[in-house]
């Protein structure tokens, strides 16, 4: 592993030159990196989680307070997405004003979300949303009383939803 080749102070010194989106994207590295930067963490008021069947790796990419970050819905990848979700979530913390979910699964490949995966978003989100929003999100396969985590948000103003819809496939 790198971190036994180069001693820690080289490390913080690369990691130093970085811009704002290639730090977060070490972060989210390993947790020894994360650990290391945990004090450079960007400010990200607005998330976008985009649900796809490309991003098979996780990829997040940063814009001054707002960020979106991409995860495929593959059986294999599901865990790790989950990780990868939940590793985003305790890094911006309660920080986030607003959460976008979007799946674009819906209607390339007629796929739809894993429970899983919602189960992730919605339990590790912050409890101080003010805003979110499901876009063309079907829920046919979210067990209800993972649908039941969203009365634990009282700080909402927003709560929108575009074309969602909940069928059995």
């Amino acid at each position: 592993m790198i971190n036994d080749v180069l001693p820690i102070e080289v490390l913080g010194s690369i990691f130093s030159q970085l811009d704002s989106p290639t730090r977060l994207s070490a972060m989210l590295t390993c947790k020894s990196w994360l650990s290391m930067l945990s004090s450079e963490v960007p400010t990200i008021k607005h998330l976008h989680v985009d649900l796809d069947s490309l991003s098979c790796n996780g990829r997040i990419v940063y814009k001054e307070h707002d960020t979106c970050t991409s995860i495929c819905q593959c059986v294999e990848h599901k865990l790790e997405q989950g990780i990868f979700l939940r590793e985003i979530f305790q890094l911006f913390g309660d920080r986030l004003d607003s959460l976008i979910v979007e799946d674009s699964l819906l209607y390339k490949c007629g796929e739809i979300v894993n429970d899983y995966v919602m189960l992730v978003i919605l339990r590790e989100c912050s409890n101080y949303l003010r805003s979110l929003q499901f876009n063309f999100v079907d829920m046919g396969s979210v067990k209800l009383w993972t649908l039941a985590i969203l009365a634990r948000f009282v700080h909402y103003r927003q709560f929108i939803l575009i074309a969602v819809v909940s069928q059995m496939m």
